[in-house]
């Protein structure tokens, strides 16, 4: 009996290139939510490619560095220590935002919230001419039921340990609809954007009542994250 042998030839180059990644972890990118595959990586100005959907991009060892990782508004980042090990080690890295870029943000925000002014005035709601005041339907109780089961604490959030209370305030209108929502005391970027986001989805009130007849009150409301 004859034995077949079959020699592969691999080029040897194959067996000492190693690899490594690169992790956008934490930083600004999860604070803003910003898509991680919109930043991209440069050796010697040449772009490599870009991160992926979980924040990680592999690199060979003829990178020998720095790497830059590049996104239009954020600061540049110049990876110096590409340290490869034989297990692909990962290797953290925390991109800051612009002061531009940010300034541009909590402006969107603003305006986001003045949007949702659409019905009465603050300025023509008198509060002390009321017979009652607007409430949530079914009480108090379902109001936290209702924070309880929409609030969404951000993973950004958690991982800095970011608590507090957002004081919110909006207008409840003669029909019981939410308008002109607004954050009058926050906390954080990403705490006060989900108070607004949960009382924007908040079903429609109870209104306040003036000489029997339904009127439009301002009401305030504290959204209080905790992680204990």
């Amino acid at each position: 009996m004859r034995i077949a042998f079959i020699l592969l030839f691999i080029p040897f180059t194959a067996f000492l290139q190693k690899t490594g990644k690169l992790v956008l972890s934490g930083g600004d990118p999860d604070y803003y939510g910003y898509d991680k595959t919109e930043f991209a990586v440069y050796y010697n100005e040449q772009i490599l490619g870009n991160f992926d959907k979980e924040g990680f991009f592999e690199y060979s060892s003829e990178q020998k560095g720095p790497l830059t990782i590049k996104h239009p508004d954020f600061l540049p980042l110049h990876v110096e220590d590409l340290n490869i090990s034989k297990k692909n080690s990962a290797q953290s890295v925390f991109i800051t935002i612009t002061p531009e870029a940010e300034q541009i943000i909590l402006d969107k925000f603003k305006a986001e919230q003045s949007i949702t002014c659409t019905g009465s005035d603050k300025k023509d709601i008198d509060v002390f001419a009321l017979d009652s005041v607007p409430e949530f339907p079914g009480g108090n109780n379902a109001l936290s039921r209702f924070l309880s089961d929409h609030a969404i604490y951000p993973q950004a959030a958690v991982e800095r340990g970011i608590v507090g209370k957002v004081y919110i305030q909006f207008i409840v209108e003669a029909d019981g609809s939410i308008t002109c929502i607004k954050v009058v005391k926050g906390v954080d970027y990403l705490l006060d954007r989900e108070a607004f986001r949960c009382v924007k989805k908040m079903p429609k009130f109870k209104p306040a009542y003036r000489k029997g007849v339904p009127a439009p009150c301002t009401f305030s409301l504290p959204i209080t994250f905790n992680l204990n």
